[in-house]
């Protein structure tokens, strides 16, 4: 009896070998969207911790100071809103191809698992076949 093969095994390689890639790229594109969201984070920390007292006494060009700084650390947090919007998109892209791939190496997987049963179906018929046929050689013999 031959061993079980399935002919479509080679585009099941392939095709699990493209999910493990897409996977790589998903975790990539978490990794960018989280140290993106943790930089946003740090940034609107910082812009509450260093606000100005409202009692305290400062020169017109230290409040000038402290208005260009704030007015910087406002524009980075838009532009880090920004770029965590863009990383959620691009870990979004990549979960839906991760996703699909997935979903067509599990559809061959299955395939596989059901042409392995139906084989392995097919071999214990043959050999309750071959059983069958020994007893009756032998009750042929013996009588």
């Amino acid at each position: 009896m031959k061993r079980f093969k399935f002919r479509l095994q080679r585009v099941l390689d392939y095709r699990e070998r493209i999910r493990d890639e897409k996977q790589g790229i998903l975790q990539q594109k978490n990794y960018e969207l989280q140290v993106a969201t943790d930089l946003l984070g740090s940034l609107k920390a910082e812009a509450l911790r260093d606000q100005i007292s409202e009692t305290a006494v400062y020169t017109a060009d230290e409040m000038q100071l402290f208005g260009r700084y704030a007015q910087r650390l406002s524009d980075e947090i838009a532009w880090q809103e920004i770029k965590v919007c863009e990383a959620q998109e691009a870990a979004d892209k990549a979960r839906e191809a991760y996703i699909e791939a997935s979903k067509d190496s599990k559809t061959l997987v299955k395939l596989k698992e059901k042409q392995r049963g139906e084989y392995d179906e097919h071999v214990l018929h043959e050999e309750i076949k071959i059983v069958d046929e020994m007893t009756v050689q032998r009750s042929k013999r013996a009588g």
